[in-house]
């Protein structure tokens, strides 16, 4: 798999893949874990979506209608 930053993968497809994999992860453990390292080996404390939202492969209102369909307001 090509790394996330890769810009053969910064894609729309790409984002809609990986924000649907981060949903299931955010919600209030994610916002107290958020930007906390955990050291190596762990899982990331962040989504990534980053470079997909700076892009505009993925638009903010996508990231908070998805996070409160999951996971409510």
């Amino acid at each position: 798999m090509a790394h996330m930053l890769d810009p053969a993968v910064l894609t729309r497809t790409a984002a809609l893949e990986h924000l649907a994999l981060a949903i299931p992860r955010a919600g209030r453990a994610y916002a107290e874990g958020r930007n906390t390292d955990r050291g190596p080996g762990t899982a990331p404390s962040t989504t990534a979506l980053s470079p997909y939202l700076r892009r505009r492969l993925l638009l903010e209102e996508e990231v908070i209608d998805a996070a409160l369909a999951a996971h409510g307001s």
